[in-house]
């Protein structure tokens, strides 16, 4: 069961295309310098890496993606290693991927797998199809609006991720003043809010600015629950973002849990 969840999110992470960057402003480094070469999610424990995924794409000369390179750790030791290649046909709006996982635990294993994507005149993915399962997606004004299978829809204000509704849980967001770096390129700040291909840019338009704060709220037949997440970021000497810091905080107080996880994202540039 662990490999079977832990290979879903690496497929679902894992459908990139490289976009054309903005210009650079008062908040954002030179664009020359801001060009990702790898990135890596992380969950800390006690200031230690429990595991941690690290991604390298590789692109064709038109900027297109052309395969990923994903590389999994527990701890210090790699146990697993995804190998993925992307094909496209622009002019008929469609993709498909095909990618090997390895598993080196208990001898090693190596498993198969595919998927195929519906996109709309933007490049979003309007559906993703995989084992005969779909997956489909609207938008409006270029930014997601619905996710139809899990009934989740997105509200935006002011260029910004407002909230996320379901039928028993909401998630509402605040924000900085900063523009965000990443909205033209891998965008890895909501990873565990909104699907992975938003992350990566086949998602819809991007949050204008970083998010500071988000609260989530259950409330499920009599059962209710409140969470807030807080997000730093850390930055180069350039003024680029190299890590983006995760955590949980209590409701009542603000202030941080003792000995939480910690999820921690860094980037690495060209």
């Amino acid at each position: 069961m662990k490999k079977i969840i832990l290979l879903s999110l690496a497929v679902f992470s894992l459908t990139l295309w490289s976009c054309e960057k903005q210009n650079s402003d008062e908040n954002t480094p030179d664009e020359k310098t801001t060009e990702i070469k790898s990135w890596e999610n992380a969950l800390l424990v006690n200031g230690q890496v429990h595991f941690k995924y690290v991604y390298t794409p590789t692109f064709d000369a038109s900027g297109r993606i052309t395969g990923v390179k994903t590389e999994h750790y527990e701890g210090t030791a790699l146990v697993e290693e995804i190998a993925e290649t992307y094909t496209w046909n622009a002019s008929a709006k469609t993709g498909s991927l095909k990618g090997t996982d390895t598993w080196y635990e208990d001898g090693g294993s190596t498993n198969t797998y595919s998927q195929d994507f519906k996109l709309d005149d933007d490049l979003n993915i309007l559906s993703m199809t995989s084992s005969g399962y779909t997956s489909n997606y609207q938008y409006q004004n270029g930014y997601m609006v619905l996710y139809v299978e899990q009934r989740e829809t997105l509200e935006w204000k002011d260029g910004d991720l407002a909230s996320i509704t379901s039928n028993y849980n909401r998630k509402t967001f605040k924000y900085s003043s900063d523009k965000n770096p990443f909205a033209d390129s891998v965008d890895p700040v909501f990873r565990d809010i909104l699907p992975s291909f938003y992350e990566l840019g086949f998602g819809g338009k991007r949050s204008a600015h970083l998010v500071s704060e988000y609260t989530d709220e259950t409330d499920n037949d009599g059962f209710k629950y409140t969470s807030v997440c807080r997000y730093s970021y850390k930055k180069d000497s350039q003024g680029r973002i190299t890590e983006i810091n995760t955590y949980y905080v209590d409701p009542e107080t603000g202030k941080p849990f003792e000995n939480d996880a910690e999820h921690v994202v860094r980037i690495n540039y060209k």
